[in-house]
């Protein structure tokens, strides 16, 4: 424990001022850590020295001392420091009233677990002339922050999407499900192709007595790759309550997808007004497939704008979970495109030389 010395120049007191003697200090000596950190005349001849580094107690720092001139001895001041006030530092910094009357002696490093984050704020005690605790700043302990998600996911299920990468949405939705264990979180999740089909909705989520073994039956459904119908229908039908979502829950829609709508009768600028105006939070995992080069090219590029959505990454078979070197955020616009036989972009739509896995054949994908 650090050695703490505080030299007192004695203090002879008048009314617009004082003087300092210097010939004979007083010295207090105190074997507490950061002792003489912050000292304070208080009433009278009394003199309050803190030791924010002095380690109380098991989660409790800080100690204030009660020095007086006449003997040049100190005391601890016995303060009695609620459980929740953990390693606040107490004594890092005092003020005393003009009258001698009140002191205030505050700790800037209470903490506060919540969850796996951890916050620190700062807490003072108001005290009297006789050490009684006038009042505690903040009156209580600020409760960790809590906020209900009532997240969807939306999947492609496509036939541009294969097998291998259909099973790791599955896994991927799993493995975030399970991350949200213990918290105030509800998940629905619908898949779509030129079809729809909701897999479970938030009741059937909350109810459920192995949330996981939800997604185990998913059956890819195959065909056409309607995304924006598919964005309209959860918008309309799972953020409703009458399947479970909460109207004080924070909505997020994670669309899962290769990227390209195909076929898809309505656009996405019919379709993310109303997602914008439910305060929809919506976000897109980009699949293997759409992000792979095509033959003779380096790289291609994602239009994520004009679907509304913010591009999180990239789902791959074959590397797990990667980011690609094109992205969108915000509605930002990032193109990286091959000067030679890469893909180009038409109309708000992914054009390439090689044909769509859903078009018929000889069919022009932006044609």
């Amino acid at each position: 424990m650090t050695f703490g010395t505080v030299l007192l120049l004695s203090v002879l007191a008048s009314y617009h001022g004082f003087n300092l003697d210097v010939e004979e200090p007083t010295i207090f000596q105190e074997d507490a850590g950061g002792f003489g950190q912050s000292v304070v005349q208080f009433g009278g001849s009394r003199l309050v020295v803190g030791a924010p580094l002095e380690v109380v107690a098991a989660n409790q720092t800080g100690r204030l001392y009660d020095c007086a001139a006449a003997t040049g001895m100190c005391q601890p001041i016995p303060l009695h420091i609620r459980p929740e006030a953990v390693n606040m530092s107490l004594g890092l910094t005092l003020a005393a009233s003009t009258n001698g009357s009140r002191l205030l002696a505050c700790g800037p490093t209470l903490h506060r677990v919540c969850g796996e984050n951890s916050y620190s704020k700062g807490s003072c005690l108001l005290l009297g002339s006789r050490w009684e605790i006038i009042q505690t700043v903040p009156d209580a302990t600020p409760e960790c922050p809590h906020q209900e998600m009532d997240i969807v996911f939306l999947i492609d299920g496509s036939g541009s999407i294969d097998q291998n990468d259909f099973n790791q949405m599955k896994g991927f939705v799993q493995a975030v499900m399970g991350q949200f264990e213990g918290t105030d979180t509800l998940f629905a999740l619908m898949q779509y192709s030129n079809l729809l089909k909701i897999h479970f909705t938030f009741t059937q989520f909350r109810t459920s007595p192995s949330q996981q073994s939800l997604v185990d039956p998913i059956v890819q459904l195959k065909g056409l790759t309607f995304t924006a119908t598919g964005i309209l229908t959860v918008v309309t039908q799972l953020f409703h309550h009458k399947n479970g979502a909460r109207k004080s829950a924070k909505k997020i829609l994670i669309v899962i997808t290769d990227g390209q709508k195909y076929k898809d009768p309505l656009e996405y600028s019919d379709v993310i007004p109303q997602a914008e105006k439910a305060g929809i939070i919506r976000y897109a995992i980009g699949v293997r497939l759409f992000f792979t080069p095509a033959p003779g090219s380096a790289c291609i590029s994602f239009r994520c704008s004009a679907a509304g959505l913010i591009l999180l990454g990239c789902l791959s078979a074959a590397g797990g979970t990667r980011f690609p070197g094109t992205h969108c955020q915000a509605g930002a616009e990032y193109h990286q495109l091959s000067a030679s036989a890469g893909p180009r972009v038409q109309g708000g739509q992914l054009c390439s030389p090689w044909q769509h896995p859903e078009a018929a054949a000889g069919e022009d994908l932006c044609s």
